[in-house]
């Protein structure tokens, strides 16, 4: 049997180019023109964002304008493609190289060749003004050299540049800097309308710490006056940039990235009819073959909704359909093209187009159904007959599950509860769902026809994964110092297994299953469990600090005593989760559930609690000082004897149920806000005097008082 090639479809016309600036339903003209205004009519010495997520045309929006600036002759354009310096040693000394070609060029630049022909690190340490005066030294003379000439010293300078790095780079780079500063000045001074345009694209290629340092270069020259930089970035690069260490960025990206962007342009998210729109458009300008133009109009609702409204991943999505039905074609004895567009025996394309979105979007769903029996199915129907309240009710209790297939589908299912776009999606396809009868067939051809998706797989540490199943931590902690450093346990099956004072630092257990787990007093230190499934687990003692749990599930999770400094909690399920002492510092729960968890005595200085879902907890006694409580719900959450100092409390959302009694708070508009609502709100404290008098009465010690104090807004008297 011989298949097709990605290459042979192409030329057949089978696969769409990822060209998005053919498309015409992405108007970025509007965009564009608005960019080349400000950077023809403002002052030249700031920087443009382009904002956007993967696939969405940031590329193609700063193609467009550079295409647009090509004409002008006052301006200078350099273009940085991030992803070519990633293994530069020096980034700046290749951004002074493309100033270099860009500016105008020497009149006498045979005699800068012949120099440059020399022994050149010798002339460099003679000379180590020479790259500057590369670039200024006969800027302004107004003859040129041919564009011979200048390939040709190009290529030169390419061959020498690498020498620098065995110079004192602090001069070169300072010499170069100076040099530029006074030439850029020079060029304005004969011609204001002079600027040089640099645009940076790909840093999503390059690793954070790179990014940063390309991000860095550009602040070196932030403040030269005569250039413009117009940088696209996506919002994953800010977050990568926020965990970086030792620098400052590692609070906060966003802040980082807003000191170093004077105009922020965020590309808008693609809605749901834009898909659509494109991929009819598509289907309009014979793009997509004929032969599937029928299949793909009856079905764009299903493909655009199955995707993340995202142009780069339709066209790979419906690229990987056309393939599929090509492996299919080339099958002896199987004529897919008949059964699929004739809807012959049970190989029909919408239940194709259905499976593959689930193994897109949802894998780890898809393989949960591949592997299924009929059984589950009957029970998954059931839920899907069910309304959104009722099913995610049923699937929160443990009641009324009849036996032990019920029990089995239940315990699957409740690892997606919370997912509305994969339940919406199965309930509008269910009909189609029903009808699949052989998923080996499709299996088969939508996994012969993709990338693969679980890669990180085949680097799991399977001995380290046995080991901890039977309770051998000992011999596990001993292998980690020498043979585990890099611990990859992603989707690993612990369901209640011993991990007592396991040495888990810095392991990836994303999507793990760590059911009814016994991880106390385990060392979790900047381990990565985001999606895991910790429900019932017992977190006591254990070290969570800088660890990722967002979307983790922690219903019912003790984390009593447990060590969260720093942890990433976001969109995590902690309903019923005991966290009583447990120290909270610092802690992102933004967007959390905390419904009837219990936090007595918690530790929550500094905690981002904006968002969360508080309902019914219990925080008697906790500490929340300097809390983000920005759009957080606490109806009927118990807050007595709390300590709350120095909140933010916007949109924060409280109830008569919302108990303040005895709570020590030292906003005085805060008690006003929340005496609207709610009763037994404490008095006002008036002074740290009287702060640190309620403070003592609390028990706090006099070290942790002072601390209160420094943070309280509150006059001395």
């Amino acid at each position: 049997m011989i298949l097709s090639t990605e290459e042979e479809l192409f030329q057949r016309g089978l696969i769409l180019t990822d060209d998005i600036a053919s498309d015409p339903i992405l108007d970025f003209n509007l965009y564009s023109n608005a960019i080349v205004n400000i950077v023809r009519n403002s002052h030249p010495k700031f920087t443009i964002g382009i904002f956007g997520d993967w696939g969405t045309g940031k590329t193609t929006l700063i193609n467009s304008v550079d295409k647009a600036l090509q004409t002008d002759k006052d301006l200078i354009r350099i273009k940085l493609e991030a992803w070519r310096y990633k293994r530069e040693q020096f980034p700046l000394v290749s951004l002074l190289k493309s100033i270099a070609y860009a500016l105008p060029a020497e009149k006498q630049f045979e005699e800068l060749k012949q120099k440059l022909e020399t022994s050149a690190i010798n002339f460099l340490k003679k000379t180590p003004d020479i790259l500057t005066s590369i670039i200024s030294k006969y800027a302004l003379e107004e003859d040129e050299i041919s564009h011979e000439m200048l390939e040709s010293f190009k290529k030169e300078l390419n061959s020498k540049i690498q020498l620098i790095a065995e110079l004192d780079k602090d001069t070169v780079y300072f010499d170069g800097f100076e040099e530029i500063k006074k030439e850029i000045k020079n060029l304005r001074l004969n011609n204001p309308a002079f600027r040089i345009i640099v645009f940076v694209d790909d840093l999503d290629k390059c690793s954070s710490k790179k990014a940063l340092e390309i991000l860095e270069l550009i602040r070196v020259f932030h403040d030269i006056e005569g250039f413009v930089y117009i940088i696209g970035i996506s919002h994953d690069m800010i977050v990568k940039l926020s965990n970086i260490e030792n620098n400052e960025t590692s609070n906060d990206g966003e802040h980082y990235i807003k000191k170093l962007i004077q105009i922020p342009i965020t590309l808008p998210k693609w809605s749901n009819q834009d898909i659509v729109n494109l991929v009819k458009d598509l289907a309009k300008k014979g793009m997509i073959h004929d032969k599937f133009k029928e299949v793909v109009d009856k079905n764009i609702e299903l493909i655009s909704v199955a995707m993340d409204n995202n142009p780069r991943e339709i066209k790979r999505f419906l690229n990987n359909f056309f393939v599929a039905h090509e492996i299919f074609s080339g099958k002896k004895n199987f004529e897919a093209k008949e059964l699929i567009f004739s809807g012959k025996k049970n190989f029909e394309a919408k239940e194709l187009l259905l499976i593959q979105a689930i193994h897109l979007r949802w894998n780890k769903f898809y393989n949960i159904l591949v592997k299924s029996d009929d059984s589950f199915f009957k029970g998954l129907d059931k839920y899907l007959k069910m309304d959104d309240e009722t099913r995610l009710k049923s699937l929160d209790l443990y009641e009324g599950k009849k036996d032990e297939g019920d029990m089995r589908v239940w315990k699957v299912l409740r690892d997606f509860k919370t997912d509305s776009d994969l339940w919406n999606f199965l309930v509008q396809n269910s009909d189609t769902l029903r009808n699949v009868r052989d998923w080996n067939i499709y299996r088969s051809a939508i996994e012969m026809a993709v990338e693969p998706t679980n890669i990180h797989k085949k680097t799991i540490n399977y001995e380290a994964v046995k080991l901890l199943q039977s309770g051998k931590i000992n011999e596990f902690n001993d292998k980690r110092a020498i043979e585990f450093k890099i611990l990859s346990m992603r989707e690993a099956d612990l369901r209640d297994a011993d991990l007592r004072d396991a040495d888990l630092r810095d392991a990836d257990l994303r999507d793990a299953d760590l059911r009814d787990a016994d991880l106390r007093d385990a060392d979790l230190r900047d381990a990565d469990l985001m999606g895991a499934n910790l429900s019932g687990s017992d977190l006591d003692g254990a070290d969570l600090m800088g660890a990722n749990l967002s979307g983790a599930d922690l219903m019912g999770a003790n984390l009593s005593g447990a060590r969260l400094v720093g942890t990433n909690l976001g969109g995590a399920d902690l309903v019923g989760a005991r966290l009583w002492g447990a120290n909270l510092v610092s802690t992102r729960l933004w967007g959390a559930n905390l419904r009837d968890a219990h936090l007595v005595g918690a530790k929550l200085v500094g905690a981002n609690l904006g968002g969360a879902r508080l309902v019914g907890a219990n925080l008697g006694g906790a500490r929340l000082v300097g809390v983000d409580l920005g759009g957080a719900d606490l109806k009927h959450t118990e807050l007595t004897n709390s300590i709350i100092i120095n909140p933010n409390y916007e949109s924060l959302t409280v109830n008569s149920s919302t108990e303040f009694n005895n709570a020590t708070i030292d906003d005085s508009q805060f008690i006003d806000y929340i005496t609207q609502y709610t009763r037994n709100v404490p008095q006002k404290i008036k002074d740290k005097k009287k702060l640190r008098r309620e403070l003592a009465k609390k028990g706090v010690s006099e070290e942790n008082i002072e601390d209160l104090l420094t943070i309280s807004k509150l006059p001395e008297e």
